[in-house]
């Protein structure tokens, strides 16, 4: 993930044109939302494309649906079995 933030941070130019020209593939759409208030200009030049194409707002939607879910998972308690597990799996690493 580090590598291709770095690579979108060294092509920024490149990906403002490809915006105006099609859609952002998946990992460029969520480095956009993600870096929005690091990279106000890249953000604006997209929202442009947003407000018009159906195909990014329908995987914006996706998106945001993937981070809720992860949200509620990530917040529910984890079972004791799942635990007993994890610390099973550390200890034989340490060993």
């Amino acid at each position: 993930m580090k590598n291709n933030l770095s690579r979108f941070w060294r092509d920024e130019g490149q990906y403002w044109e490809a915006i105006e020209e099609r859609c952002p593939d998946a990992g460029l759409l969520e480095y956009i939302l993600l870096s929005a208030h690091h990279d106000r200009k890249l953000f604006e030049q997209f929202q442009q494309h947003f407000l018009v194409c159906d195909t990014c707002q329908r995987r914006i939607s996706l998106i945001e649906l993937y981070y809720v879910i992860l949200d509620r998972e990530i917040r529910q308690a984890v079972s004791p079995a799942v635990v007993d597990m994890a610390q099973k799996l550390a200890e034989a690493e340490q060993a």
